[in-house]
């Protein structure tokens, strides 16, 4: 029961290391949150533009000559 309680203590005192210090919290999370929005970027016009290009290469390989066949 003695050594839980160590251990126990021993846990929280490591995993203390890795705490954000409260008045760092908003301001970590404020550039975390900058961050993702950076790495984000354009997603979704560039998806568009993806799904765009995909659809012209579907056309393109459905004009082929061939209908009806089967590679």
């Amino acid at each position: 029961m003695l050594l839980t309680h160590i251990l126990n203590l021993v846990v929280k005192v490591i995993l203390r290391q890795f705490d954000v210090p409260k008045a760092k919290a908003d301001k970590a999370l404020d550039v975390a949150s900058q961050a993702l929005v950076d790495l984000a970027g354009d997603i979704e016009m560039e998806e568009a533009i993806m799904d765009k290009r995909d659809d012209d290469e579907e056309d393109d390989d459905d004009d082929n000559g061939e209908e009806g066949s089967i590679d």
